[in-house]
């Protein structure tokens, strides 16, 4: 079969990289200058406060070189350190105004992240007392108890009612009176309110019998306490008659560090009154022991005891205070109780060793009676360990369930017990053809793969066909094969290995600049002279899949196409994700040096590639795991490879050919690990192909080809030609060859690109000062390759005839059109005026060049070609007797509808400064481009 001429490649590469450079130029003059760095705007403000911060020899510089008035920052004191870090610095003061606590709210704000910060666990109780939590600050607006105490400085409330009536608030003095007007002094120092309310009521009747009295508390008198020891503020407090002892603490700040939170004692007039012990409070909700503070009690936090941490498996992880009659089962309460899937059993103790001066580890058995005796000390650490989540005494179902997961063993289940109605378990693109039991050892390791005819098994009792399950079995329903699914996966698969081939920098540098999420400033300075031929491979591989996969988005940095399409892979062959499953668990569980159990079938399967090596000896299985027969299989034959080690230490590869019956293959041999298993095609059998004809025959259409059908055949089949075909100008395309011109021209392509002679110094200095114009020169060469169609230069005429070496054979995807008879000539390239001109059997190439206004300036008088319609490219045969072009001698092989191409040279000699002339030059060009391959 003629293929198109060498010279057609040669100029059109020409032209290619002479337009390619032109274009460089062109894009880099649009671009245009750098833009200048816009100036800083520097605010007053802000340097006004950096300035503050400095030494005053820098500030004083700084400021005037600024112009600004040092004076006004000097009048103010200059800015302190957290004013311009724009820190919030807060005076000592005073919590809730009168309550009389000193505390920074940044130290207290932050208490809770300290103490994470000096363990990794938080002390238990902290929280409580964040400075955040305002529930604790005590309030004067509640009902008085009856029991409450009267002391200096108490109001209480009269409303007398009678002939005269009034309504007063009396403080009750120094002294403990209260002075009645009309009636007197009343003592009521040291009573209760109900006494002191008893006793006033019996003194206004007795002095006003006609009256009435109504006794309530007004203000109630303030007192002072004083709280010392391990607090964040100790020191005496002015406080509310009702404040208790949590909200005490709270006032100050807290416990501290040191402090304990277990025993914390009330000293009144010398004598401990109370002990507070906030666990009792957080665990237990008793309060009992928040007792309300009287005028002058002494609020005492000893240093905290014993601490133990909770760690790992505890419901609340924290560092727990105890005391010394508490035992392990007491701290567990603490602690909360173990998380769920926590092992009981597991209970591992750290303790400091004094002695050893270090830590060691003690295993705890909860189940033994002495536990509870075993005496924890300060510094412990507990921790529980983790159940294993294994599911035992099941059945794992994967794959194409309705409902994967697990379900429960039981004695005499069998295969089709799992399956059940299939209807209502299976999906319906389910693969009923062949199932796999994974059967693991006590190890949790697959030590068989057991294959099942899961319509057999439907309708047996037999264990040979319906296997009986054993617990822990993994039962695997594949989705059927999809020749669709099939095809797509290996595509991606091609475009993958091609992905995985190119460097990473010339691949990440693509990219970003075809990538689909494209920023103009997004690049690194890239020169294109020595980009590599993998560059342009991955472009088209890229490319590649965005056709396939539309409305698709992701990122294009440097490894997520690559994952892309391995997910994508996943995405589409869901059946061979689940494989590659199984595959990878037997690989990573071989660690004895020896194969895993893995086989691999090739040939005339419709899903060749590595499998689980089978527990069975009916080679029928592995085709239907494979995917079952390709079209054109001969069933009766098989080829297994066995790689053997022989006496010498030698592997040797024995080959066993099979013959296999027609109707089914039996149980013929039996497979060992690595068994490479091929199975043939029939020896003259081709996938039927689809070729198209169309144009000028009197039955255009779609046929049918076989291997072995020509041109011939096919004009034969078509009627012929009509009287308005020119046959002479018949347009053949292969899809093969459109693949062939394209590898043909990335490989031009690579030689232009790696020649930096080729490309003057004062482009290639201005291209790498502007690295947006390489993705424009992508753009340029994939429309390029774009317009390869696989044209193929035939000769119709003899093939027609019958002449067989000038006669085409047929493949699946070729196009055949013949045109209408024409007389025109075309002329592009490198003249005035590129146009059609008619066609003359006396004229020359120079005649139609002249026809064309002649060459321009910069056309390549050497290197005039012309392309004939049925593909025939010439070079034109050119006088020797003047200095410029002469075609004077007829060329007989110029036929109507050919098209005359005049190159231009690889530079204009001159400069490229006017951009209007670059701007011409480059439109020209890629028109010419445009025509030269879009002839048809």
């Amino acid at each position: 079969m003629n293929t198109i001429s060498g010279s057609f490649f040669f100029w059109s590469f020409y032209m290619v990289i002479f337009w390619r450079r032109t274009l460089f130029i062109v894009l880099i003059f649009l671009v245009g200058q750098k833009e200048p760095l816009a100036q800083q705007n520097v605010s007053q403000m802000g340097l006004k406060e950096a300035l503050a911060t400095m030494p005053k020899s820098q500030r004083n510089s700084l400021a005037r070189q600024y112009g600004i008035d040092i004076s006004e920052i000097e009048a103010n004191g200059g800015a302190s350190r957290d004013e311009v870090l724009g820190r919030a610095v807060l005076p000592l003061k005073q919590r809730s105004g009168d309550e009389g606590k000193i505390l920074s709210e940044d130290q207290s704000g932050n208490r809770y992240a300290q103490e994470k910060l000096r363990d990794d666990l938080p002390r238990f109780g902290a929280h409580i007392f964040n400075a955040t939590d305002v529930s604790f600050v005590p309030v004067d607006g509640i009902s008085v108890p009856s029991n409450y105490v009267l002391g200096v400085g108490d109001s209480i409330r009269l409303l007398i009612l009678g002939s005269n009536s009034s309504k007063d608030e009396i403080e009750v003095g120094r002294d403990g009176d209260i002075d009645i007007p009309d009636i007197g002094s009343v003592n009521v120092l040291g009573l209760t309110f109900d006494q002191a309310s008893k006793r006033i009521k019996d003194r206004v009747r007795a002095s006003l019998i006609t009256s009435d009295v109504k006794v309530s508390m007004g203000r109630l008198k303030r007192m002072n306490i004083f709280i010392s020891g391990e607090v964040d503020v100790p020191g005496s407090y002015a406080v509310s008659s009702f404040t208790t002892v949590l909200q005490a603490l709270y006032l100050c700040g807290g416990i501290s560090e040191l402090g304990t939170y277990r025993n914390v004692s009330i000293k009144r007039a010398g004598k401990t009154v109370g002990v507070f012990d906030l666990y009792s409070l957080l665990l237990k909700g008793d309060n009992k022991g928040d007792i309300r503070l009287q005028n002058g009690d002494v609020v005492f936090v000893p240093l905290k005891s014993v601490e133990v941490a909770a760690a790992k498996g505890f419901r609340r992880s924290a560092r727990f205070e105890i005391k010394k009659e508490e035992s392990l089962t007491d701290f567990i309460e603490m602690a909360g109780g173990f998380e769920p899937g926590s092992d009981q059993t597991s209970l591992i103790l750290n303790r400091i060793d004094y002695e050893l001066g270090s830590r060691k580890v003690i295993n705890l058995n909860l189940d033994s009676a002495s536990v509870n005796h075993y005496v924890l000390s300060d510094g412990d650490r507990l921790e529980v360990g983790i159940l294993n989540e294994d599911v035992r005494n099941s059945i794992e179902l994967i794959g194409d369930f309705v409902n994967e997961g697990y379900i429960g063993w039981e004695s005499e289940m069998q295969f089709s017990t799992v399956l059940g109605n299939i209807n209502r378990t299976l999906k319906p693109t389910a693969d009923l053809d062949v199932g796999l039991i994974l059967r693991r050892d006590s190890t949790d390791r697959i030590e068989s793969v057991i294959p099942v005819d899961i319509q057999k098994a439907l309708v047996s009792t037999q264990n040979d066909l319906n296997p009986y399950l054993n617990p822990s079995d993994s039962i695997i329903v594949l989705p059927r094969v999809d020749e669709t699914v099939l095809e797509r996966s290996l595509q991606l698969e091609d475009q993958l290995n091609l992905i995985r081939r190119i460097p990473e920098p010339v691949k990440d540098k693509w990219l970003r600049l075809a990538g689909e999420i494209y920023e103009e400033n997004d690049f690194e300075e890239t020169s294109t002279t020595g980009e590599s031929f993998e560059s342009r491979t991955s472009q088209h591989a890229i490319r590649g899949v965005r056709a396939n996969v539309k409305n698709e988005r992701y990122l294009t940095d440097r490894n997520s196409f690559r994952l892309y399409l391995e997910n994508k892979k996943h995405e589409i062959n869901s059946r061979r994700n689940i494989l590659d499953d199984i595959l990878v668990e037997l690989k990573n569980q071989n660690s004895d040096g020896e194969q895993a159990l893995i086989v691999e079938v090739y040939g005339a399967v419709r899903d060749p590639g590595q499998y689980p090596l089978l527990n069975s000896t009916d080679l029928s299985l592995l085709v239907r795991l494979a995917g079952g027969w390709k079209e054109g299989a001969n069933i009766r034959t098989a080829e297994i490879s066995k790689l053997k080690v022989t006496d010498k230490g030698r592997i040797q590869n024995s080959i066993v050919k099979l013959k296999l019956p027609q109707e089914e293959i039996g149980e013929v041999v039996s497979l060992e690990r690595g068994d490479i298993v091929r199975f043939s095609y029939l020896s003259n059998w081709q996938k039927p192909g689809m070729v198209v004809i169309s144009g000028e025959v009197k039955d255009p259409g779609t046929y049918r080809i076989t291997q072995g059908d020509t041109l011939a055949d096919l004009m034969a089949r078509a009627g012929g030609v009509k009287r308005s075909g020119y046959l002479e100008g018949l347009i053949y395309y292969s899809e093969k060859a459109r693949k062939n011109q394209i590898q043909e021209f990335e490989r031009l392509l690579q030689i232009s690109n790696k020649g930096k002679h080729t490309k003057p110094q004062e482009v290639e200095s201005a291209f790498s000062q502007r690295p947006q114009v390489e993705k424009k020169v992508i753009e340029f060469d994939e429309s390029i390759l774009l317009n390869i169609k696989g044209r193929v230069a035939v000769d119709p005429l003899s093939a027609v005839k019958g002449d067989f070496g000038k006669d085409v054979y047929l493949s699946d995807g070729d196009r055949i059109h013949v045109p209408i008879i024409t007389n025109k000539i075309t002329v592009v390239g490198e003249v005035y005026r590129s146009g059609d001109f008619v066609f003359s059997e006396n004229k020359s190439v120079k005649d139609y060049l002249g026809l064309a206004g002649g060459a321009t300036e910069i056309a390549n008088h050497r290197a005039v070609f012309f392309v004939n319609p049925n593909g025939e490219t010439h070079k034109a045969r050119r006088s020797l007797r003047v200095k410029y072009l002469e075609f004077g001698e007829k060329d007989d092989t110029l036929k109507p509808g050919a098209v005359i191409v005049v190159p231009p040279k690889f530079y204009h000699e001159g400069s490229f400064d006017d951009l209007a002339i670059i701007t011409q030059i480059a439109y020209q060009g890629v028109s010419s481009l445009a025509l030269l391959f879009a002839i048809d």
